[in-house]
């Protein structure tokens, strides 16, 4: 075995898959120094807490085009997906790391320790490609999880790029040799002994992923959907309907802020409705989701909800649980996750018109008359706060009152439902710290706004409370402009 953990990964406008290879990295095998060699051209990998990044985004290390110019005879189709790139970086890093790493391809996610693939011992240590997809490739070894002992290579005259063997460009006629194609080849001619690891039982491989053949949505997809576990602990869904026609300014830009800048857990942002805002962020998953079709006597609004969250657990089936909040709900303190799940109510029971005109107060007396029937409390849950809700425990009232067509408070069903007897913490503006409601626009609540920020955890507004006042005091506190 050897001492040395190096790690070496190129990555290639995949931000997001880079950062958790490295984070299941992390989780599964301890010790690891790891260098990141940067090839993009357009999402280059931000700055990351112990990680070397080396810099060629601009070809200030190696000028690909430069390159790959110098080979007038090359096979056009080649540089389709970065071959020779690749073969070259991995060329660079032999005098980078001289004492030798294991090569990661930036999607792959590790599941256990890979300890083992460090060996002093070998020439190399992975997986063989015994039976390549096309009968004119040469055996290789699978570059995805690949120790290489550069020591003991160097002392044959081995090295990553072997001129004249580089796939269709300095060899241009049949048998070719992919990504470490020419490494196996010289280790088996040079006597070096390798050691064979089936790679499948230490990696999930994203296939394609690294080299822009998949596109964003579908790596984020493969992320956070089965393989989440992999490298992201005890993540929490913060799960945001959004609906673009009822949206008030950059509202939706300060929620999500608010999320980054207060909520000391992991998180993901499921950003779900209809018009969604253009996002490349990292901590927030964009997932349309059409507007469901308007049934009379039913709140549509409740009915989208629902629709919604179906559709996130079918992206992500292998969470708990998500928190529900609303695009204008504003976190102004610091706050954990025991903070969402502390049961909060507004009054112990709720009283509206039930003639209403309003479709929201008559669904709010329409889901009272629900729990009177069933012999449970009506308290009012609707505050307007983040809420955590369990998968199994909110998609057994769906079903069980066909909330998809027929539309309830899920706020007061399923609290009053599953909380029946414990008794809630009952939220007071003038006396917690948990929220100040914006309502209006009275002289009185513009000044407690000015105030919030040293007071209260959250800041929400209605439609009407929407103003000058709580935009400025929201973009200071998350400094945006």
């Amino acid at each position: 075995m050897s001492l040395n953990r190096n790690i070496a990964i190129v990555h290639y406008n995949t931000p997001e898959l880079t950062r958790a290879t490295i984070l299941s990295i992390r989780k599964h095998t301890k010790g690891c120094d790891i260098t990141v060699f940067d090839n993009s051209d357009k999402r280059p990998f931000p700055p990351m807490e112990g990680v070397r990044i080396i810099d060629n985004t601009k070809g200030q290390l190696i000028d690909f085009d430069a390159m790959i110019a110098r080979y007038p005879d090359r096979i056009e189709t080649a540089c389709n997906w970065g071959s020779e790139k690749h073969i070259a970086s991995v060329d660079y890093l032999f005098d980078v790391l001289p004492d030798g790493f294991v090569l990661m391809d930036s999607d792959v996610l590790v599941k256990t320790d890979i300890a083992c693939f460090f060996d002093d011992e070998y020439a190399w240590a992975g997986m063989i490609e015994h039976n390549p997809p096309f009968r004119f490739m040469r055996e290789r070894l699978f570059p995805f999880l690949l120790w290489i002992n550069v020591p003991l290579l160097r002392k044959y005259g081995i090295r990553f790029w072997h001129e004249g063997m580089v796939y269709k460009l300095s060899h241009t006629g049949s048998p070719f040799y992919d990504t470490a194609g020419s490494l196996l080849k010289d280790c088996n001619d040079a006597g070096l002994i390798g050691k064979e690891i089936c790679i499948d039982d230490f990696i999930e491989h994203f296939c394609a992923g690294s080299c822009g053949r998949k596109t964003r949505a579908q790596a984020l997809s493969w992320l956070y959907g089965e393989h989440l576990a992999l490298w992201k602990p005890a993540v929490y869904l913060v799960v945001i309907p959004y609906l673009a026609s009822a949206a008030q300014g950059r509202e939706i830009e300060y929620a999500i802020a608010g999320w980054r800048k207060h909520f000391k857990e992991n998180y993901l942002v499921v950003l779900v409705g209809e018009g969604l805002p253009a996002m490349d962020a990292e901590d927030v998953y964009c997932l349309e989701s059409k507007r469901v079709d308007a049934i009379s006597g039913q709140y549509r609004q409740h009915l989208d909800y629902v629709s919604c969250f179906k559709k996130v657990h079918k992206e992500f089936p292998d969470t708990d649980g998500f928190i529900m909040v609303a695009d204008d709900c504003f976190a102004l303190n610091d706050f954990d996750i025991s903070d969402v799940k502390l049961l909060k109510m507004l009054q112990p029971d709720v009283n509206f018109n039930p003639d209403s005109m309003n479709g929201w107060r008559r669904d709010k007396m329409k889901t009272k008359q629900t729990l009177q029937q069933a012999g449970l409390p009506t308290r009012n849950f609707t505050t307007h706060l983040p809420q955590w809700y369990d998968w199994d425990k909110v998609e057994a009232l769906w079903e069980k009152y066909d909330m998809l067509h027929s539309s309830q408070v899920i706020e007061d069903l399923y609290y009053n439902t599953y909380c029946a007897n414990r008794i809630p913490f009952r939220l007071d503006r003038d006396s917690d710290n948990f929220k100040l409601g914006v309502y209006g626009k009275d002289a009185e609540t513009l000044a407690l706004i000015a105030k919030a920020p040293e007071q209260k955890i959250w800041i929400t507004n209605s439609p009407e409370g929407w103003c000058p006042e709580l935009e400025v005091m929201l973009q200071i506190h998350y400094n945006i402009r």
